[in-house]
């Protein structure tokens, strides 16, 4: 894989070209990491709009999880990362990857 872009249209082609087991964890894993997304989010997003009702904080997570693994984030993802450095390590590019994925929602929707 070039980048990281690549890296995720792959996966998500092999999702759809699974058999029922391997679609069946694609889909967990999917699920897991839209859910990851939403748990993290959900304190923060409550605090910072004040909202009282968890059904609507709860909402807005997962949008916020569902415009994250969007083409267009992916794709800003994947060019600000770029390749892993020289001598980082996996845990040092997942931080750093983290960190820029935080910063594109932080921007998109002002937290």
């Amino acid at each position: 894989m070039d980048n990281f872009e690549d890296f995720y249209k792959n996966f998500k082609q092999l999702a759809c070209g699974s058999t029922t087991e391997e679609l069946s964890t694609t889909q967990e894993l999917s699920a897991t990491v839209a859910v990851n997304i939403q748990q993290a989010l959900l304190p923060a997003i409550g605090l910072s709009l004040g909202l009282a009702n968890t059904q609507k904080a709860e909402e807005f997570s997962k949008g916020v999880a569902n415009y994250a693994t969007s083409d267009e984030v992916i794709s800003s993802l994947s060019e600000k990362i770029g390749k892993p450095r020289d001598n980082e390590t996996e845990q040092e590019f997942v931080e750093r990857a983290s960190q820029t994925l935080r910063e594109i929602l932080k921007k998109k929707f002002k937290i």
